[in-house]
């Protein structure tokens, strides 16, 4: 697998209910697939350009297989589809990962699947391999987007240039 950044979320969760200091809840989440860092304001599709999903990437793929980008369980799974899988890590952040724009259209075509409901998996562990040169003949955009569904105000992103390093 090769990777070429990474992404902290930082967000702030209280101790106790009397202790209302901050708690950094940080997470390192990296590139599912090797390609270029799209900023997510430039991806087509509205819904995830405007933040309306959360805040996080979006990767142009030059490679067909998908990795985890976080450790955690796989919450949501789109059997049919297989463009997206949503992990939960152990800060209970919640990282989507949406394969291709409308690529639900392709009902799983071209997409296969190494993960279910349910699973638990290790960031890098590969969980979808995908032929984006079909997705691309049939019209579809392959951008692979990443985003942190539950936090979508209070998530601070930062891309690191190197998979070893992470900007705060």
């Amino acid at each position: 697998m090769c990777c070429y950044f990474c992404i902290r979320i930082e967000k702030s969760k209280s101790q106790t209910e009397e202790d209302k200091s901050p708690v950094a809840l940080e997470e390192t989440v990296i590139s599912p697939v090797k390609g270029k860092t799209i900023p997510l304001s430039e991806v087509k599709d509205d819904v995830f350009a405007s933040g309306d999903m959360g805040s996080g990437f979006s990767v142009a793929p030059e490679d067909n297989n998908i990795y985890a980008p976080v450790s955690g369980t796989v919450e949501v799974f789109m059997d049919e589809s297989k463009h997206a899988i949503g992990i939960r890590t152990k800060n209970e952040n919640e990282i989507l990962v949406h394969v291709g724009i409308d690529t639900v259209e392709l009902h799983g075509k071209y997409f296969t699947s190494f993960v279910k409901q349910g699973d638990i998996v290790k960031q890098g562990d590969k969980i979808l391999q995908v032929d984006f040169d079909k997705v691309v003949e049939n019209g579809y955009d392959p951008t692979v987007i990443v985003v942190c569904t539950n936090a979508k105000k209070d998530v601070e992103v930062n891309i690191a240039k190197s998979p070893h390093m992470v900007v705060s």
